[in-house]
């Protein structure tokens, strides 16, 4: 639940880092794309990592690190309330794993949430939603800022 993550110091704790790095919470979400082209948008975006409903993003120099969070039936909502850390292992990539991230407005207009999309060297993709504000998350904003910087230092 959200209180195993509410504060920096506990999302810090649960990657086992003993420095304090920014961190953030992003929502898996689908292309745009493959909603408009359906079972055609399948086959485009198989690459595309489905396996959890976002992810807590702790923001490193040279990496970025993801802790899995499940994947919450029947929630269309996307809150940092309604998220539970997955037991999964955290995820490391490395900046030179990863051939681009774009981060654009959420459908193109939005003034409360991005888009990022991620592409790995290996093909595979990251399509977050990213709300601006997370009321339950003080550190959001600034690790939502060190990952904009990330981004910008990727190729």
């Amino acid at each position: 639940m959200i209180e195993d993550f509410n504060t920096l110091a506990k999302v810090n704790a649960l990657f086992n880092c003993d420095q304090e790095l920014p961190a953030l919470i992003v929502y898996s979400t689908f292309p745009t794309s493959a909603m408009i082209l359906g079972g055609a948008g399948t086959a485009m975006t198989q690459e595309v990592d489905q396996a959890y409903g976002g992810y807590l993003v702790l923001v490193d120099q040279d990496c970025l690190h993801l802790k899995p969070l499940k994947k919450a039936r029947q929630n269309t909502l996307r809150t940092a309330s309604r998220s539970k850390c997955s037991p999964a292992d955290p995820i490391r990539i490395d900046r030179d794993q990863i051939d681009s991230i774009k981060i654009r407005p959420a459908n193109g207009v939005s003034m409360l949430s991005s888009t990022l999309t991620m592409t790995l060297g290996s093909g595979r993709k990251y399509v977050w939603q990213i709300n601006h504000k997370e009321k339950a998350l003080p550190y959001h904003e600034e690790g939502l800022q060190a990952l904009k910087a990330f981004a910008k230092t990727v190729r």
